[in-house]
């Protein structure tokens, strides 16, 4: 008899194709089976029966054709299907009908609680004599079998074969795991590697073990952090010039300012060509900030959310700013052991905004010391993102870097395979990836990136050199540089975000608009993409939200940016989320306290 010792189907074969060849196939393999369901009486089975069996019933009625194999017996579920997106997300939803339904009110008691365990192997599909149709049997869906019983009551837990087949897919799906170790199977099947599968608004769960290490004074303090975002990326002394500070001056001054750069475009320049230009446009004018690309993206997201793990990967130089870069990450609760204080000049980056267009001029400075750096703390830099949920990483001017990151990404999701990256790599790193200068390794990170962050200019550098107006083609000129794990791009404009992904190797475009402020009205760009990317991922780790709420986050806050100047307005961002939650918990009838 096929499958395993419970003969289970899809879809019946006519008596004619009963010899029809059978075949080997990878497949998905779900089981389920509920506490407390052998101490039900005879009248509560037949309640079993006659009122949640159809519940279940209806949970995969849509997509039964989708099953290599289905079948039930007592209280036991078997299934069996090519897409593990499908098995995964239907066991998730009975796991929770399980959890929220008041069987009391069935005639059943409240205790029962279903045990879900899936795995991915090999199967034989083929035509069963007896049942006269079709089943699926291997030693894989034996210990599928067998993980089962020692799974949790009300939890699903997956081998790591099934999490590796669903990683793909996981950002898209909104899906985590937590690792769970070895576990001893029944039967004496012998131990597994298995991890708990759950939603991102989830919060993870502690096994017993960790619970009473976590109660344990003598392992607190050896315990390691983990982490929700680490930031990677430069850090800068931005000199702002102000739409405000400029309108001072006289119209002449600002035509011979302007020349000085290229707008809508950073570039790279030596000290001396950033002295000349503090020099000429003069210290009343420019605003001292604290800056750089990623370390923008935590700043806001410390000072947006208290409650988020949050580190950063960099080299702090000495600042004209009136605090320094640790020190302000530390008043927020960012983990600080990874930025390395050095005694040269931070880098510097001189901001001009002129008629709402902004241009950047920067001299890395200190974090000419960030590939020393990478090598001198590779080991501790690899634990760090093999423990965290989501590394951004921004561009850096050295040419050593852009490997040493590469490699250590590589490194870190071996480690940690469920490790998002965000990529947002600039005008610079554009500009290489398109002269095809040094540009490799860029290429590897923008390979393993799950999200990347580009604006208008860089967008288009990145297409074709054909002449190609619409953004949907460009758009699927870029992603012939990006894997299949790549998932979303987002296109950063004042006035539209456009979010590209794949699904099903078919590129999808959801545009959100925006009303603009007029051109007059923008005090200071510098950052405002960097913002933007912080609500966006707020929405990543806020329960409830989705990805159009981390879009138009994203969007408030910046446009709280684009009024002041340098991160003056980041500590006003906890109220904007606060009022954004509640208003969408309500929106949804959540409820919010």
């Amino acid at each position: 008899m096929l499958a395993h010792t419970c003969p289970c189907m899809t879809k019946q074969k006519a008596a004619t194709n009963q010899s029809t060849q059978g075949r080997w196939r990878i497949a998905a393999i779900m089981f389920l089976d509920v506490k407390g369901f052998g101490r039900l009486s005879q009248i509560q089975l037949q309640m079993y029966i006659e009122r949640i069996l159809p519940d279940i019933a209806k949970i995969i009625q849509h997509h039964r054709d989708r099953f290599m194999d289905l079948n039930t017996w007592g209280d036991a579920i078997f299934a069996v299907s090519e897409d593990p997106v499908l098995l995964a997300g239907h066991a998730l939803v009975i796991r929770d009908y399980f959890r929220q339904t008041n069987f009391e009110a069935k005639g059943l008691p409240n205790q029962l609680q279903s045990r879900i365990s899936l795995h991915t192997g090999t199967v034989y599909h083929g035509f069963d004599s007896i049942r006269s149709r079709e089943g699926v049997i291997g030693a894989d869906v034996t210990l599928t079998a067998r993980i089962e019983p020692i799974t949790l009551p009300g939890e699903v837990w997956v081998t790591r074969d099934f999490a590796a087949m669903l990683a793909p897919h996981a950002t898209a799906e909104k899906l985590e795991f937590d690792d769970l170790g070895g576990k001893e199977l029944a039967k004496n099947y012998g131990p597994r590697q298995l991890l708990r599968l759950r939603r991102s608004s989830e919060p993870p769960v502690l096994s017993k073990t960790a619970e009473m290490a976590l109660k344990s004074e003598e392992t607190l303090g050896s315990l390691r952090q983990s982490y929700d975002i680490i930031g990677i990326g430069a850090m800068n002394t931005d000199f702002i010039a102000t739409a405000s500070s400029l309108r001072r001056l006289n119209p002449n001054l600002i035509a011979e300012h302007e020349q000085l750069f290229e707008f809508n475009k950073e570039r790279p320049a030596t000290k001396e060509e950033v002295d000349k230009v503090v020099h000429l446009i003069g210290h009343t004018i420019l605003t001292p900030s604290l800056g750089g690309s990623s370390f923008n993206t935590i700043h806001a997201l410390a000072s947006s959310l208290s409650d988020l793990k949050l580190g950063f990967i960099g080299v702090a130089g000495a600042s004209e700013a009136s605090s320094g870069f640790i020190e302000t990450l530390k008043t927020l609760g960012v983990d600080t052991h990874l930025i390395k204080a050095s005694d040269q000049q931070s880098g510097m980056c001189v901001s001009y905004i002129t008629r709402g267009e902004r241009a950047m001029l920067t001299w890395p400075g200190a974090n000419i010391e960030m590939a020393e750096h990478l090598r001198e703390m590779r080991s501790q830099i690899v634990d760090a993102l093999g423990r965290a949920r989501l590394v951004h990483v921004t561009s850096l001017f050295d040419n050593e870097s852009p490997q040493l990151v590469a490699n250590i990404l590589r490194e870190a999701k071996d480690q940690n395979p469920w490790l998002q990256i965000s990529f947002d790599p600039g005008h610079d790193w554009v500009r290489q990836i398109k002269s095809d200068e040094r540009s490799d390794p860029i290429k590897k990170i923008m390979d393993m990136s799950s999200y990347l962050f580009l604006n208008r200019t860089e967008f288009e550098m990145l297409g074709s050199d054909v002449d190609i107006r619409d953004d949907y083609d460009v758009a699927n000129d870029i992603f012939k540089h990006l894997s299949s794990q790549t998932i979303l791009i987002l296109l950063k404009k004042y006035d539209e975000i456009r979010v590209f992904h794949r699904i099903h190797k078919k590129l999808k475009e959801i545009q959100y608009f925006n009303t603009p402020y007029e051109k007059s009205q923008v005090e200071d760009a510098t950052g405002a993409g960097d913002v933007f990317a912080a609500g966006l991922f707020l929405a990543v780790f806020v329960p409830g939200l989705e990805l159009k709420d981390g879009v138009e986050l994203g969007l408030r806050l910046a446009r709280r940016k684009l009024l002041t100047a340098g991160a003056s307005e980041y500590s006003t961002f906890g109220r904007t989320v606060l009022e954004y939650i509640d208003s969408a918990y309500s929106a949804r009838g959540t409820g919010s306290r």
